[in-house]
């Protein structure tokens, strides 16, 4: 099933509003990721957990070095830290080495969700 990109999108945020909502704040970060790819399947997203982002140094690919945390439809990476100016470096050098164009930083361990979108051009 094809899904129009707003609908990724505004599916994406409902999902972070959700799980927060039904999870609250304090929990490790991969019970935060198991809970919205749970919802984004029920949603029949496409997704994939602790994807690999491969780069070159020197002129020597690697296949492994960080790791997105979760992927959506292959275009959309959202990562669950806190919302920190190096969170936010990080985001945008992961949107560049994986030549994607959307992603969010978002934040559960807050009484209210925090999260950024960030979108290269």
């Amino acid at each position: 099933m094809l899904h129009s990109e707003k609908y990724i999108e505004e599916s994406i945020i409902k999902v972070f509003h959700k799980v927060h909502k039904n999870l609250g704040t304090g929990l490790p970060k991969k019970v935060y990721e198991i809970w919205i790819c749970y919802e984004l399947s029920k949603l029949k997203i496409k997704f994939r957990r602790q994807v690999n982002i491969p780069f070159t140094y020197n002129y020597v690919a690697f296949e492994e070095g960080q790791k997105v945390d979760i992927l959506v439809e292959k275009s959309i990476i959202c990562e669950l830290n806190k919302l920190r100016p190096t969170w936010e470096d990080k985001l945008l050098n992961y949107m560049e080495l994986t030549n994607k164009n959307s992603g969010y930083l978002i934040n559960f361990n807050a009484p209210v969700l925090q999260y950024i979108k960030r979108t290269i051009l």
